[in-house]
């Protein structure tokens, strides 16, 4: 027994040496060639494969009774098949085959012009190698079964291993995918393709296009783990298999059960994400996309089945859950054209919330199907596959593997900036870094189209908010501080006012921006004429947004603290839940009053508001729900499901209080999606070039709901001025609607449209100064100081050289297009040092530091 398993352990060398070689002939791009030295060695190793499949060839010969039927007489010569082991063959062939193209299939789903014809689908690995490989193998097990005993008992034969069918399952499996060129250029690509697009290929002698000694090692080193992984995953997946057909549950079973809902969920998650785009120069996708991300799933099935220890269940969990999960991200990226972030699963503890965004039958729906799965799988489970997947000290070694295994994982997410400090992991560590130069600044949405979700996830929890800026440390902060103390007071020579001194009133409108900008809308008036008119008599103009139908929250925290989300890592996908919670404090416009008021007319819970006005020292949050009692507004006029914005304007009014100077942040809602219906006054007409009726009609109450919008607002600053107190008004719109999706022919041809709102400051007393301009969200403080002649603390004399000397777009959805200059680039580079130490360093800068102080 011992001589055999070490024979069988050989076996397994010589198929390594055997498949390898094969590699080894067909791995290198045709440019790239092996140096003289390795090239002796390849052909001496090519020797070495032939000799390898000569081995394998007498295992096979003495091996032939695993192809007979039990009870045959083997002295016959001739033996009675058993073609139900024989048959398994060609069925592994077919099944590694589908496996292949649901690869092919996900690495394209970003490809419009990829063709469902022959050479796409890879149909010639099918008919020209699988169909004759099956043939002969099927030919040689007939004709080694014919073989007379005495022939088959030759003394060379001692040498070779006993072995079991299933042995030869699993060796046939190990070796379609071994040599399959998906597997060659998974490891290739990995190893050595351009870090980015002007590099060479990432060799020792990239310039010579040679393959070098340290380089082939390093091939060869991967190559052999690729392939003990392999045989690890086919050895269980054979094993699985057997439990299946015997009606067992065990770990094989449940890991087998993982890998093929791994790979079925990767699949749904990555199509629920297409766009058409044209490709990188790595392709659509990056090499290993779906490795990485069906590794991932793997690991978080298993502790499913692990933690449940129940196989029908645990199956039936994972269903529900990954299957609410595949479809939930595919309605919000049809929407906003950005998956779920891990951010977002505050919103589970919401779900009322959560539901009014999504068509109440769509839901009722995919509970039905997901319910009806789930039940079924449990009615099942009192037939089949009954009992403990695992023991106690099986689940306890299957926990230790699974942490084993994610720990390189972790660590390299950790230290995802650093390197150094990684945990090196063959292929895992390497993809990690692999064009991340190329892929982090595209932002979030990308970056999970290319290299997986769940890339993008273990990114978010756990990267930092920002990636620390060059030179940052204590005596440059205090530099910093120096030199804005002193512009603040250049400054502050020309301004007499105290922002204090008077009432400030914030207001974000919800999907507020006028379509008459996008060439292909046609309009029967302005929208926003009224404040069309006000942006020209005050301080007015376009705010760009950083995001596309979306991201409503992070306007908002950008324009309350001042800080742009272009410095955020990418990791960032809300502000208020991925940074704020972790600050120490936040410089808030609203910190220099004595009363702050929130009044948003939605859940306070939704997008972690309540706490971060709670950190803000707000005193009350106006909210229809998840805020104290007294603050909960109740008899509120809607306009088709929503909240009117007149009826906020008179929520403002009433909580005015001419004695005191107030802070007020106020969300409207009326003008959120979905625009099915209109039940109104206003009788605009719209439509756009290319539109469906049913996008004609939800653009045309678009713009009908932002007429009344501007109507209303026209009728609050009347208001406003007939009462005896200073009061401004910020008041903006935080992103265009999807009423024009992103492939809208004018926004492809003008992309910065899609990303253009409409903004003004006024004054009821009359503005101070009055500018036409463009800013983004974080300006709106320095631009508020500005317009009411109020003077600045060093923080805002920063933001103001901010605002007065780069372009507004810098921090907007597509800031890589900005050029900056070397004295612009400085002035950045300082205020992501200030923003760097309050978000992710070491925080110098205090609560109570002059840096934020308004010099009265």
């Amino acid at each position: 027994m011992k001589k055999n398993n070490v024979l069988k352990a050989l076996a397994l060398v010589f198929l390594f040496i055997g498949l390898s070689s094969l590699v080894f002939s067909d791995i290198l791009p045709e440019a790239v060639e092996y140096s003289s030295p390795v090239a002796v060695v390849v052909v001496v190793y090519r020797l070495m494969g032939l000799l390898s499949f000569a081995y394998l060839g007498l295992v096979f010969v003495k091996n032939k009774k695993i192809w007979l039927t039990p009870e045959e007489n083997y002295s016959e010569r001739r033996g009675k098949l058993s073609w139900r082991s024989v048959l398994v063959l060609p069925v592994i062939f077919l099944a590694y085959y589908i496996f292949h193209l649901s690869m092919i299939l996900t690495e394209n789903i970003n490809n419009k012009t990829f063709d469902f014809d022959y050479k796409s689908l890879n149909l010639e690995l099918l008919v020209v190698f699988y169909l004759p490989l099956v043939f002969v193998i099927l030919l040689a097990i007939f004709l080694v079964t014919r073989l007379p005993d005495k022939q088959s008992s030759w003394k060379v034969l001692d040498f070779a291993a006993d072995i079991k069918v299933e042995n030869v399952y699993m060796a046939v499996l190990v070796s379609l995918a071994f040599i399959d060129r998906m597997t060659e250029r998974l490891i290739w690509d990995i190893l050595f393709s351009p870090v980015h697009s002007e590099a060479p290929l990432d060799l020792v002698y990239a310039n010579e296009n040679i393959l070098g000694s340290d380089d082939f090692l390093s091939l060869f080193g991967n190559m052999l783990l690729v392939f003990v992984v392999l045989c690890v995953l086919s050895f269980f997946i054979v094993r699985g298999i057997q439990a299946f057909k015997s009606n067992r549950a065990s770990f094989s079973l449940a890991l087998t059960t993982s890998l093929l809902l791994a790979l079925v969920f990767n699949s749904l998650i990555q199509a629920g994400m297409s766009v058409d785009e044209g490709p990188m120069y790595y392709g659509y996708v990056v090499t290993g996309i779906s490795l990485f991300q069906i590794f991932v799933l793997t690991l978080v099935f298993m502790f499913i089945y692990l933690l449940i220890n129940r196989y029908m269940i645990a199956t039936a969990v994972i269903m529900f859950v990954f299957g609410g999960f595949s479809l939930g991200n595919a309605m919000k990226f049809s929407v906003r054209q950005e998956p779920i972030y891990v951010s977002e699963l505050s919103w589970l503890t919401n779900m009322q919330s959560l539901l009014s965004f999504v068509d109440l039958k769509l839901i009722l729906l995919t509970l039905f199907v997901l319910l009806g799965i789930v039940l079924l799988v449990i009615l099942l489970s009192r037939r089949f596959f009954k009992g403990k997947i695992m023991e106690w000290k099986t689940r306890a070694i299957t926990l230790l593997l699974i942490f084993s295994l994610y720990f390189p994982v972790m660590q390299n997410f950790k230290h995802l900036n650093t390197p150094e400090e990684q945990v090196s992991f063959p292929l895992l560590s390497q993809y990690v870094q692999r064009y991340n130069g190329s892929l982090l600044w595209r932002g979030s949405a990308k970056l999970a189209r290319d290299k997986s979700l769940s890339y993008v996830w273990l990114k978010k929890i756990y990267g930092e908010a920002m990636e620390e800026p060059v030179g940052y440390s204590q005596a440059k902060v205090e530099e910093i501080i120096q030199k804005y103390r002193k512009e603040a007071d250049v400054i502050n020579q020309s301004r007499s006012e105290n922002i204090a001194d008077q009432t400030v009133i914030y207001i974000l409108s919800e999907s507020l921006s006028n379509p008459n900008r996008i060439k292909g809308a046609k309009l029967s008036d302005n929208p926003l004429k009224n404040i069309d008119l006000i942006k020209a008599s005050a301080t007015g103009g376009l705010m760009y947004s950083n995001s596309f139908a979306g991201g409503t929250a992070n306007m908002e925290a950008q324009s309350l603290s001042g800080l742009p989300m272009v410095n955020y890592s990418s990791n960032i996908s809300t502000i208020n839940s991925d940074v704020f919670p972790s600050m120490p404090f936040i410089p808030a416009i609203s910190n220099f009053f004595p009363e702050k008021i929130a009044l948003h007319p939605e859940n306070a819970a939704n997008y972690n508001r309540n706490t971060i006005y709670k950190k803000l020292g707000f005193d009350h949050f106006y909210a229809l729900s998840n805020t104290e009692k007294a603050n909960i507004l109740i008899n509120q006029e809607k306009l088709d499901g929503y909240v009117t914005d007149t009826q906020v304007y008179k929520e403002v009014l009433d909580k005015i209080n001419p004695a005191q100077s107030q802070f007020f942040s106020v969300l409207t809602m009326q003008n959120h999606m979905s625009y099915e219906n209109y039940s109104g006054s206003s009788s605009l007409t719209a439509r756009g070039e290319g539109h469906t009726g049913e996008q004609n009609k939800h653009l045309q109450n678009y713009v009908r709901k932002i007429s009344d919008t501007d109507r209303e607002t026209k009728a609050f600053l009347e208001e406003l001025e007939k009462m005896d107190k200073k009061i401004t008004v910020v008041f903006y719109g935080d992103h265009l609607s999807n009423v024009f999706p992103t492939d809208y022919p004018s926004l492809k041809t003008e992309p910065f449209k899609a990303y253009q709102t409409d903004y003004f400051i006024w004054t009821n007393k009359g503005n101070a100064s009055n500018k036409q301009g463009d800013l983004n969200a974080a300006e709106f403080a320095p631009a508020l100081l500005e317009t009411v002649d109020a003077k600045v603390s060093p923080y805002y004399a920063l933001l103001s050289s901010i605002m007065w000397e780069l372009p507004s777009e810098y921090n907007s959805a597509l800031s890589a297009q900005v050029s900056l200059n070397e004295a612009q680039q400085e002035r950045i580079e300082e205020l992501k040092i200030i923003q760097y130490d309050l978000t992710s360093g070491k925080n110098y800068l205090k609560e109570d530091s002059s840096f934020f102080q308004l010099d009265k």
